[in-house]
């Protein structure tokens, strides 16, 4: 009721001027089989069937009476009760039979055309949201669609930010991730400038092409008596590059960071998530920081046999790593294959087979995830 109440308050502006409606409500089914790490128990199978958490979603595009001014407003929504899930596994996101619907704001910017250039203010996406793919399937959490966002990339997803765009080049001023205090008597987590991020692309037929990075630092304070402050940075760099010949249509990514998860770069395995303590980016040895490297990649390609059917399939890596010595390279791998079927303009089934492997880290397999099933989409 509240969304609607707001929705109705907006469009009842005589300022806002223009505006342009869409939205999209995504279903999926899944099954899915889960192989356990070496000696941790017996293979786990189970199905879910839920709407698509997080991106059906309702937005508009609006346009102001003096054409320098545009806006964005969009919308997300999911329902928990609508999860189906059978085996030991439905713990793993699934709340059945509980009605819990849900709305949340995705987009909320505003953006001035000053001529030079384009001033924007509010949520949006930065120039650190590298890479995307056609896959449907949630192998990187069980409600995620597209998991190839988060995976082998940077994604940045929508952050509150000042946005500066002239011609190509990009740059963001966005409030810091939040680093957790450390605990009673651990420390203090303080940022004293906010998360910086630029980027660049361009677009030469059949050639797009885009670089961005950012930079985040923050201290931890207030560890006890007479133990010294210490400080952490986090830093990242991705390219991403796209190619379209005919039919076919290849985009890939490539990233490194240091404490990525800070500044956006969810590619990075369980380790590079929750590097140690309770701190889910550091951990601080004596008086030491101990930082998480990561590197990732990935490659998608789509090939379009007609109007009805296209063909897709990726691939991603990661690996993560603390930089102390004796430490050992955690590593995952996603991949997929999948026909798009479009059964009439805005509306698609997409069938799809995946697996998420967690690989061997010091010798001893982690298991892995393997899904199949298919994403139901209409878009109007």
């Amino acid at each position: 009721i509240g969304v609607a109440a707001l929705v109705t308050l907006f469009a009842g502006q005589a300022i806002a001027g223009e505006w342009s409606w869409y939205g999209s409500v995504r279903m999926m089914a899944w099954r899915f089989n889960d192989e356990p790490a070496m000696g941790a128990g017996e293979d786990d199978e189970y199905t879910q069937f839920f709407m698509e958490n997080p991106v059906s979603r309702v937005g508009a595009k609006i346009k102001a009476a003096n054409k320098k001014v545009t806006a964005r407003l969009e919308f997300g929504f999911y329902d928990e009760k609508d999860v189906l899930a059978t085996g030991s596994s439905a713990a793993a996101g699934a709340k059945n039979d509980v009605e819990d619907n849900k709305a949340y704001l995705r987009l909320l910017y505003a953006t001035w055309d000053f001529g030079g250039g384009k001033l924007s203010i509010g949520q949006m996406y930065s120039a650190m949201s590298l890479g995307t793919s056609s896959q449907a399937g949630p192998a990187y959490a069980t409600r995620y669609g597209n998991a190839f966002s988060y995976w082998g990339t940077f994604h940045d997803s929508r952050q509150a930010q000042v946005k500066l765009d002239i011609g190509g080049f990009s740059a963001s001023m966005i409030h810091p991730h939040k680093i957790h205090d450390l605990g009673d008597g651990a420390g203090k987590v303080r940022y004293d400038i906010p998360k910086i991020v630029a980027g660049y692309k361009f677009k030469l037929d059949p050639l797009s092409f885009r670089i961005a990075g950012a930079y985040m630092t923050w201290d931890v304070e207030e560890r006890g008596a007479g133990i010294p402050d210490v400080s952490a940075d986090a830093y990242g760099a991705g390219v991403e590059a796209g190619l379209r010949m005919g039919p076919l249509y290849l985009e890939g990514t490539f990233t490194m960071a240091q404490n990525g998860y800070a500044i956006g770069d969810l590619n990075v395995t369980n380790l590079g998530n929750k590097a140690s303590l309770t701190n889910p980016v550091t951990g601080i040895a004596g008086n030491n920081v101990i930082d998480v490297e990561s590197y990732a990649f990935n490659l998608n390609a789509l090939y379009k046999l007609n109007d009805m059917f296209e063909l897709g399939a990726g691939y991603g890596f990661c690996e993560s790593e603390y930089d102390v010595p004796g430490s050992f390279p955690d590593d995952e791998a996603l991949y997929y294959g999948q026909v798009v079927i479009t059964l009439a303009p805005g509306v698609f089934v997409v069938p799809e087979i995946g697996k998420r492997d967690y690989k061997d880290k010091n010798g001893k397999d982690q298991g892995s995830r393997t899904y199949f099933g298919a994403k139901m989409q209409i878009d109007f």
